[in-house]
């Protein structure tokens, strides 16, 4: 994401090529829109991958140059680097540590800390990397989860250099060798792990170097082609027009067919990095590149395409947190707008004047403020987000935690092996069970409340299970994991059944999310639509326990809120739109009824099938027959948008424990005559 504009690079297109300035805002209009309107261009990330091959071939160039004409020089290019890319990322997050100052809570604050930190110290990718994916719920509230890139990049500066050194002094003959054979070493990784740990393979600057490599590999063809013989694989003497064709189209490809299902980048990151690869390598003197491309308007847009990256997440990201949910068109235009008129304004009155300045003073305050943020940050998460500052909010804030008491996990995990449990809790450690608790997230939220009141009646209680898995026979997920949920579901369903002490088995799981697709039943042909999917594996569960004996109870889904509880909490400063539901924190039941009809009409049609399974509905005690709360008794009863806070736990456990206790009790007996 770097301007470059004034690169004089080697080879047949000596001087500046407004034409990658024209690339370089292909790219950030992609990004740009997929972020605000993600519907309109799905695979619009992958504009970020067309960053790196352009990031991968300039800089490569200017080492290159120097290199052969034996004036590199290791501090000159950092200390550009620093000029370049400092100004507008410290004003950003100057900008994002101050706002969010008045505007975050304190667990936001504190985690915007440690962002900014990793931010300033170009490790952001590797702190996300731990966090969870790019494409998770929580990731419209991390406004500088974009900077994983940057860190991405800057790791490949501060290798690459040095690399390339050694190649020139050790392997005058073969660097090209040298470097194809790491790009097809780092491309075999990113294919290699990205179904089990897709994670490590969309942030890993080890699964990216391929793609900025392509570019180095252009550079090495550009500098190469201007001394003869500079041979090159015949492959790649295509005609110009051709080439920038083909690579316009393969970008199209890219921006339209990927979306943030497909495994990425996998396979798929070879259109954008393949298709931003011939464009630069047909030239600047291709019809496409020269007409369309070096544009005045792609020109423009793509000399402030570094600050417009920086500016325009924030913006979308501190105004989903505002609102508290996806903010409405109009917000994410006027958001867009603002990030164009800021990014200008950084390039032309920030950057700019920066770059210009002569003598090594701007390098010494840049440097020194990039550490000072740094610490600034990272001082922010020790402080826990300075909690201090919305004091008049403590006790409603502590209301949205949601930490399940870890009753004896340790020794749980130690008792059940399967690694990828990651809901593993138990009333008392190696007890015999009578009521196991199985599912995902939605399962693991009544542990406490369920478990207390089964402890009374001096039953043991276990719950097993793992985020976004449906415990179901032979079911599986279609997301890019780095788990198997039919291994996960085995294992559970497989002790559940060969242990006789337990006497009711409680399954909860998002039933929204699997009935609206994403699984697959080890039976049924890929087309079988999801909801059928969503039975089968429903059906083949109660069945296989109801025949062992045991009591099954099916927990319906939760009222699912628009927006964050946090949000019904008016403690922003301001807010962007108008907040009628939000205010009263709750949500028309009719839109309730409408998006649970389909798996309803699922778990009834089982229940049709097996008369003896149990469904309770944990929105009872939640609902009117107007609305659906998301406070009740002056209390919030989520902690995000589905998941129940603790007081919201206790309400649902509490209703949800009577009715499974009334279906329990056994039949009065009928006196006789």
């Amino acid at each position: 994401m770097r301007i470059h504009s004034q690169i004089k690079s080697a080879g047949p297109d000596l001087g500046y090529r407004p034409d990658i300035d024209g690339l370089r805002a292909v790219a950030v209009l992609s990004v740009v829109v997929f972020h605000a309107f993600p519907a309109y261009l799905p695979g619009g990330f992958a504009g970020v991958d067309v960053f790196f091959v352009i990031s991968g071939f300039l800089i490569s160039s200017i080492i290159f140059k120097g290199l052969d004409s034996g004036t590199f020089s290791i501090r000159t290019f950092y200390e550009r680097r620093v000029r370049r890319i400092f100004p507008s990322l410290l004003t950003v997050l100057i900008f994002c540590l101050v706002l969010g100052w008045f505007v975050l809570l304190p667990d936001e604050y504190q985690r915007l800390g440690l962002h900014s930190a990793g931010g300033a110290s170009f490790i952001a990718n590797l702190i996300f990397w731990d966090e969870a994916g790019y494409f998770d719920a929580r990731a419209h509230a991390k406004p500088l989860l974009h900077l994983w890139s940057l860190g991405v990049e800057e790791q490949f500066y501060l290798v690459w250099p040095l690399l390339a050194i050694l190649l020139w002094r050790w392997l005058p003959r073969h660097q090209w060798r040298v470097v194809v054979g790491m790009a097809l070493a780092s491309f075999a990784l990113n294919i290699a792990i990205k179904g089990y740990m897709p994670e490590a393979a969309f942030y890993s600057p080890l699964t990216r170097l391929w793609e900025l490599l392509a570019g180095a590999l252009l550079a090495f063809h550009a500098q190469r082609a201007a001394s003869p013989p500079g041979r090159w694989p015949r492959l790649m003497r295509i005609h110009p027009e051709a080439l920038s064709v083909l690579g316009i189209a393969l970008l199209v490809a890219a921006f339209v067919v990927i979306d943030k299902s497909r495994s990425f980048p996998g396979w798929w990151a070879i259109l954008p990095v393949l298709g931003s690869t011939m464009i630069i390598l047909a030239g600047a003197r291709s019809r496409v590149n020269a007409l369309w491309l070096s544009s005045r308007p792609m020109v423009l847009v793509g000399l402030i395409s570094y600050p417009l990256y920086l500016w325009h997440w924030p913006l979308l990201s501190y105004a989903y947190i505002i609102e508290g949910k996806t903010p409405s068109i109009a917000i994410r235009s006027v958001a867009v707008a603002l990030s164009l008129v800021l990014a200008w304004g950084s390039w032309r009155l920030i950057e700019t004047p920066v770059r210009k300045s002569k003598g090594r003073a701007a390098f010494a305050v840049l440097l020194f403020l990039g550490i000072m943020l740094a610490a600034l940050g990272y001082a922010v998460y020790l402080k826990d987000g300075m909690p201090q500052r919305m004091t008049a909010y403590t006790e409603r804030l502590a209301e949205l935690v949601w930490e399940v008491e870890k009753i004896s996990e340790r020794s749980c995990k130690e008792r059940f092996t399967q690694p990828a449990l990651s809901y593993c809790l138990e009333s008392t450690p190696g007890a015999a069970h009578q009521v196991a608790l199985i599912g995902d997230s939605f399962a693991n939220q009544y542990f406490v409340a369920l478990n207390a009141r089964y402890q009374r009646l001096n039953k043991s209680m276990v719950n097993l299970g793992r985020g976004q898995c449906p415990v179901l026979r032979g079911i599986e997920t279609t997301r890019p994991v780095n788990y198997s949920c039919e291994a996960i579901s085995n294992y559970v369903l497989d002790y559940v059944l060969s242990t006789p002490s337990i006497e009711t088995v409680i399954i909860a799981d998002r039933w929204r999310r699997d009935v609206g697709g994403k699984l697959k039943h080890r039976r049924l042909p890929a087309e079988t639509k999801p909801a059928t999917i969503l039975q089968a594996g429903i059906e083949d569960t109660v069945a296989e326990l109801l025949a062992a004996g045991k009591r099954v109870v099916i927990v319906s889904g939760t009222p699912e809120l628009p927006y964050v509880a946090r949000s019904c909490v008016r403690f922003r400063p301001f807010y962007l739109s108008k907040r009628e539901h939000q205010d009263r924190c709750a949500m028309p039941r009719s839109s309730y009824e409408k998006y649970a009809r389909a798996y309803k009409q699922v778990l009834a049609n089982v229940k049709a099938k097996y008369p003896a399974l149990m469904v309770v509905d944990p929105a009872v005690p939640l609902c009117d027959k107007d609305w659906c709360h998301g406070r009740v008794d002056g209390r919030l009863v989520f902690r995000d948008s589905n998941h129940f806070s603790h007081a919201g736990a206790e309400l649902a456990g509490e209703y949800m424990f009577k009715q499974i206790s009334a279906a329990e009790a056994p039949a009065p007996a009928i006196p006789n005559d």
